[in-house]
Parts: structure tokens; C-alpha cells; sequence
């Protein structure tokens, strides 16, 4: 499996808005794992989203060039696709009532059944945390996608929102799976 943690693409010092010691932590919830120390909410979504290798490599490929979230609805502002170090600001809604959201890709995950990427958050996100998007091809030939994060708010509105905002996440990680596959 290769899994990479990195710098920014100018060989600074990532500047994710979490503590350092949880830098990766995305990836094993995305993997069955339930637990990050310390006060963050967990979200973990999966679903089957097809079957055999063709799916498979096709979720990879949507995943990775950010397909997927701009197939759920987001805009997306990045110079490459999603490998360790590129930055992306994202975008949803338009005028006073977006929101912009900045993250920065911390791994990535690339072998014959499971491949994805996690990204970190940057001074401009709503929340503080680390999301990770992966499909995996498995035995019985299922192909499964997986949206995990773990976060906190980072800003007064996402602060207020309480539950709202929790509810917003699920959604977002639904739209996320569902576009997976979007033809």
C-alpha cells in the first residue's frame, strides 16, 4: 500500500488547522477504525457503489481528479489533482451565503484495491479536521466508497450551527459517495 505524507508543493511545512498528531487519522476510519482522540465529531459513510475492477477504476479516477466533488455540487479551484501537497478551495452556494472552504491533500492511497486521499484543512474552512475519500474493489467483487472525517468548528457560524452543521457533514459525504460513479 503506498501512503504518503507530505509537504506543501513550494517545500513548506503544511499549514493544517489540527494538531500535527492526528495528521492521517482519516484514513484508518475510512477502514473500519472508530476512534480519534480527543473532543472531534466522527463521520463515517459507505456505501456499495458497484462492482468489478471497471467501477473500481473509475471511482479511483473520479476521486483523485476531483470529479466527484464537483459531480456533488461543489466548486473546485485546484492546479492538479489530488496528490500530496496540492491545495484546493472549494466552494458552495454563491455571493454572501457560500461557503469557501481550503484544504490541502495529506495522503494518498493507491494499489490494486483500495485508492483515495485525505485532505487536511487550512485557515479558510468552516471546520478544523481532516476528511478521507476511498473506494475499495473487495473480494466478492463489490466495490465500496467510503467518506471519513473527523472535525470540530473552526469558525462562528459553523460554531452556532450545532447540530445543523452535523447534519450539513452527512449530507455532503452522501453527495460525495453518490458522485463516485456519476457518469
Amino acid at each position: 500500500m503506498l501512503l504518503t505524507h507530505g509537504y506543501c508543493n513550494h517545500g513548506c511545512v503544511s499549514e493544517i488547522t489540527y494538531p500535527l498528531r492526528l495528521r492521517g487519522l482519516s484514513l484508518p476510519l475510512a477502514r473500519g477504525a472508530r476512534y480519534v482522540p480527543g473532543p472531534w465529531h466522527v463521520l463515517v459513510e459507505s456505501q456499495v457503489i458497484g462492482a468489478g475492477e471497471n467501477h473500481f477504476r473509475r471511482a479511483a479516477r473520479r476521486i483523485s481528479s476531483w470529479e466527484m466533488h464537483r459531480d456533488s455540487g461543489m466548486q473546485v479551484e485546484a492546479r492538479a489533482g489530488a496528490t500530496v501537497g496540492s491545495q484546493v478551495t472549494m466552494r458552495i452556494g454563491t455571493g454572501w451565503c457560500g461557503l469557501t472552504a481550503q484544504c490541502e491533500v495529506i495522503a494518498t492511497v493507491d494499489t490494486d484495491r483500495e485508492a483515495g486521499f485525505a485532505y487536511g484543512t487550512l485557515a479558510r474552512h468552516p471546520e478544523r479536521g481532516e476528511e478521507a475519500f476511498i473506494v475499495r474493489w473487495l473480494e466478492d467483487d463489490s466495490v465500496v466508497g467510503t467518506v471519513a472525517a473527523f472535525s470540530r468548528p473552526a469558525q462562528w457560524y459553523t460554531k452556532a450551527g450545532g447540530p445543523v452543521t452535523r447534519a450539513v457533514q452527512t449530507v455532503a459525504a452522501r453527495r460525495y459517495l453518490a458522485a463516485m460513479l456519476k457518469s
